[in-house]
């Protein structure tokens, strides 16, 4: 015991300054989140499991720091020793300030703590880099962490013990036991509030950044709640009012009309929420060509994003299927060879592209849509000329868009009927675009969707010069919403997203409010072709049936709404029942609904086995 005593004697400062920092950090995340209203018992959840998080968070600290210890010598006066002691003390001490200084921009961006997304960010340290330091004066806090864990460290050294003079051993297999026991009992979703901020402040973010890594692929039949494959398939059936094929979820399109070839080209805007435009209640009028456009065209008022990131929308999009717990599609191994919107079109002649501004290899997108058929245009293929301006994530929307024309008149120079899907970028953080462009200053939200607003009205009055103009239908629809978190683990009012189908010479304008997703738009687009096809698409023809439901998820939780109900699936088998009230908002709902969860459940989990019902073959 006394070898043990001694040996967290000699941690007792970065201890006492490792809780310090946690606690100032959840008052401070506390302060900013808005929390309307907090109980006492609120407090007593964050502070309690907290402390337990960041226990546990410390424990792993605590055992690096330990293996310093089996290499010091017991001799005090050894000045090479105190040096590695001073080395490694001060690079504690700026590892927890930075992490802490990351967490708070994090949270910003997010509401969230670290997260799967923080990991992916990882991966992409390039892109990530550039972002914060035009976003941030980045330099500038690396400076001030450095000299803030500087001077803490030279003021705090003295109160450290320098050497054991014990057995080290010991003390460090404890350490380890330790971490091996609460490894197996302790995980990340221990907090179950209501209040999804709740749950997030309690949390420790180190220890969530590495939960996120070790769990980035989630099992659904392992963690969510499960039907048997005939249930699945029966209530699917009924909802499609069509038998599938067997063994599969193949059905088939018929249509009475001759088909046609319409131009097809999805511009997919970053972060476009509905909530940006004036038809939605916006007073600040930073989408006037967008808010002038919907009168123009068939503009649908009740879509849903079904995720939180650019590569769910697009494989929502792109492969009209449900999103699944974890990775989206478009980063997962054997994502070739997929039964998708441009798989259609390239069987009926179709050329297809996907134009993108930043570096595809991003999220693997550029490995995604080639082998699934698109030709890639990205940073890489645009010439020196064709760049006025560029920030981390890559050329201005204009610029961008500019190039689309490009390489349509390109393909309609080769009589190519031809598909082009276009990913834009500016309503990212840092939030630049050139300047002279708008009436608002650069680096802000709204400032992003104003130019960017700008740049799709000038695409699309350049675009009705061409002679390929009347036969083609312009889409516009956002990858995800700007802010994805609520007060609950999904806020349907932070998916939601507006829909333009725009083609003056095709399409009569009108407004469809029908409940819908974003996995409708490829058969909606199929159905104005009247085109025949025998589909694995999990969305309905929107010009010719309501749906009624949409679908929403940030990765974990998985949700399904119906009417004006919904259901949220999360790990653990876990369910949870909301209903929306007079004011538009989904409250807690007690009683269980059999037939909305086991529909949830059917689009889920059928989903998740896309390697067998949705590939090509």
């Amino acid at each position: 015991m006394y070898k043990l005593a001694e040996f967290f004697k000699t941690f007792r400062v970065e201890f006492s300054l490792f809780f310090f920092i946690q606690l100032a950090l959840k008052l401070y995340l506390l302060i900013i989140s808005g929390i309307d209203s907090i109980s006492f018992l609120n407090y007593i959840t964050i502070f309690g499991y907290g402390f337990l998080y960041d226990l546990v968070t410390f424990g792993w600290i605590l055992l690096v720091l330990s293996l310093t210890t089996l290499i010091w010598l017991p001799q005090e006066e050894i000045i090479i020793f105190k040096i590695l002691r001073f080395f490694v003390f001060f690079t504690f001490i700026f590892i927890i300030f930075l992490a802490a200084t990351s967490e708070i921009i994090f949270w910003c961006e997010f509401k969230s703590r670290f997260n799967f997304i923080a990991v992916d960010y990882l991966v992409y340290t390039d892109e990530v880099i550039k972002n914060l330091m035009q976003s941030y004066a980045f330099i500038e806090i690396l400076i001030g962490l450095s000299i803030g864990s500087l001077i803490t460290a030279i003021v705090l050294f003295k109160f450290l013990k320098t050497t054991i003079n014990s057995s080290r051993l010991l003390p460090f297999v404890m350490v380890a036991l330790f971490n091996f026991i609460s490894y197996s009992f302790v995980n990340n979703d221990l907090v179950n509030s209501d209040n999804r901020y709740i749950n997030e402040i309690s949390k420790n973010g180190l220890y969530s950044l590495f939960s996120a890594y070790f769990h980035n692929d989630l099992s659904y039949e392992e963690f969510y709640t499960t039907l048997d494959e005939p249930t699945r398939f029966n209530i699917l059936q009924s909802k499609f009012k069509q038998d599938f094929h067997k063994g599969s979820i193949i059905r088939s399109i018929k249509s009475s009309a001759k088909e046609k070839k319409h131009n097809i080209v999805i511009i997919t805007v970053e972060s476009l929420s509905a909530e940006f435009l004036s038809a939605f209640g916006n007073t600040l009028n930073i989408t006037p060509y967008l808010d002038d456009l919907k009168d123009k065209s068939v503009f649908f008022t009740n879509v849903y994003a079904t995720g939180t990131r650019t590569v769910y929308g697009l494989a929502a999009i792109t492969l009209s299927m449900p999103p699944i717990p974890g990775n989206s599609i478009v980063r997962r191994p054997e994502n070739e060879d997929m039964f998708s919107l441009g798989g259609v079109l390239k069987t009926k002649g179709y050329h297809n592209q996907f134009v993108y501004g930043g570096f595809g290899y991003f999220d693997n997108m550029n490995y995604f849509f080639q082998n699934n058929g698109y030709q890639i245009i990205d940073r890489a293929n645009f010439k020196s000329e064709e760049v006025t301006f560029s920030n981390a994530w890559g050329v201005c929307d204009e610029d961008l868009l500019n190039k689309a024309l490009k390489e349509i008149d390109i393909l309609y120079e080769k009589s190519l009927p031809f598909f082009q899907m276009i990913m834009t970028t500016t309503n990212h953080r840092p939030f630049t675009f050139p300047a002279g462009r708008i009436d608002l200053t650069t680096q802000k939200r709204e400032s992003a969707v104003k130019y960017t607003d700008y740049a799709i009205g000038k695409f699309l009055e350049e675009a009705k010069k061409k002679p390929w103009f009347d036969n083609t239908i312009f889409v516009i629809i956002a990858d995800h919403a700007a802010s994805s978190c609520g007060k609950i683990a999904l806020d349907p009012n932070k998916h939601h997203i507006p829909l333009f189908l725009y083609a003056p010479k095709i399409l009569t304008p009108k407004i469809i409010s029908h409940l819908s997703s974003q996995i409708d738009l490829a058969p909606t687009l199929l159905g104005i072709l009247n085109m025949e096809y025998e589909t694995k698409f999990y969305g309905f023809d929107l010009l010719r049936e309501d749906p009624n439901r949409a679908f929403i998820s940030n990765y974990r939780e998985m949700g399904y709404i119906e009417d004006d109900k919904m259901v949220i699936l999360s790990p653990t088998r876990q369910k949870k029942f909301f209903i929306k009230d007079n004011e538009e908002q989904f409250v807690a709902l007690e009683e269980e609904d059999k037939n909305l969860l086991e529909t949830a459940i059917s689009y889920f989990q059928t989903a998740t086995n896309w390697r067998l019902y949705s590939k090509k073959h």
